[in-house]
């Protein structure tokens, strides 16, 4: 039988756009044999974040639940939102905050799971500035890493505080060994975490770190998430409760075992510096459980704090629209909820 051109071309285009239209389902069978092929793309770079992931696939958690996970580093929490909602993928890593912005600007994206239960945010100065308060800032030389998670999280503080930004002296610090910056005295604090270099930098030059937690100051966000295409999460559940519980095993293995999740991370990233790994991860460990972990299960997310996140992210002026919070997230997948 012959195909007009025009057939031809129909088929050609239908078999380039397959990948966004039809990837959308994943066949898949109790008992098959072949493992399905997954590539989960983390927001960032630094090790230590994604550690659970790193656990999940060497100890073959993710192996057991008949999948085969090519795990990449990413460029940006928002980013990996906007390739979801292209169909670009159809799950990665992202941040609380980002799911947030996402919905706002209607890209259909969902938490399925929460791995920090908080940011670890903090403004890092040195204990002898005596920058104890948001109203310490004001005139201050503030190193800001602009256009990343952080300064959404500053921003807040700082309208939580009713400061103006151009009360402070902000400077961009990207980049390098900005723990530098402090040392120096070419910045008076940083924009940072618990588990940065930056810290870290400042603990091991023997100066005494001054330490702001912004959760003293009500900014108590969610952090790690696993993001999904809401089509995809109708479409393939099954695929999502197999990754699910095979990441939040990992993530759930670690505070018992730093040790070995430091061996583990050098196997796959045999370029980090090693002590500092050790260091982060101990910091990280505190961040993954809370009262609702306690309550409820690992992973847990509730409306209430999406809700209070999303105030405190449209009061900053980072989201221009409010949505209902239980378009965020949701704990279906999570192996111990129980309704």
């Amino acid at each position: 039988m012959k195909v007009s051109l025009f057939c031809k071309r129909i088929i050609w285009v239908l078999l380039l756009i397959s990948p966004l239209v039809f990837s959308n389902k994943i066949r898949l069978y109790a008992g098959e044999k072949t493992p399905v092929k997954l590539s989960y793309s983390f927001d960032w770079k630094i090790p230590a974040q994604n550690a659970g992931y790193f656990v999940a696939l060497s100890k073959g958690f993710y192996k057991d639940e008949g999948l085969d996970v090519t795990l990449s580093d990413g460029s940006g929490a928002l980013l990996n939102l906007k390739l979801i909602g292209t169909g670009k993928m159809f799950m990665a890593a992202s941040q609380a905050p980002q799911i947030v912005k996402a919905r706002a600007d209607g890209i259909p994206v969902v938490s399925v799971a929460v791995l920090l239960q908080y940011k670890g945010d903090i403004i890092l100065s040195l204990e002898e500035k005596g920058i104890k308060l948001p109203s310490d800032l004001v005139d201050k030389k503030v190193g800001v890493l602009f256009g990343t998670s952080l300064e959404d999280t500053y921003k807040a503080l700082l309208a939580k505080a009713g400061i103006q930004r151009k009360e402070v002296q902000e400077v961009q610090a990207m980049g390098g060994v900005r723990s530098a910056l402090l040392l120096t005295n070419k910045v008076d604090a940083l924009t940072t975490g618990y588990f940065s270099s930056d810290l870290y930098g400042v603990e091991k030059s023997g100066k005494r770190p001054g330490v702001m937690d912004v959760r003293d100051f009500g900014i108590e966000w969610y952090s790690n998430v696993i993001a999904v295409h809401e089509d995809f999460i109708k479409n393939n559940p099954d695929l999502i409760r197999r990754f699910v519980r095979a990441s939040l095993k990992g993530w759930e293995y670690i505070p018992q075992h730093q040790d070995e999740t430091v061996q583990i991370i050098m196997k796959y990233r045999p370029e980090t510096d090693k002590e500092y790994l050790k260091w982060s991860i101990g910091q990280i460990v505190p961040l993954l459980t809370n009262k609702d972990t306690e309550r409820f299960c690992f992973g847990i997310q509730t409306g209430e704090r999406w809700d209070k996140m999303q105030e405190d992210l449209f009061t900053s002026g980072y989201t221009q629209k409010k949505v209902p919070a239980t378009e965020f997230f949701t704990n279906d997948f999570l192996p111990e909820y129980k309704k």
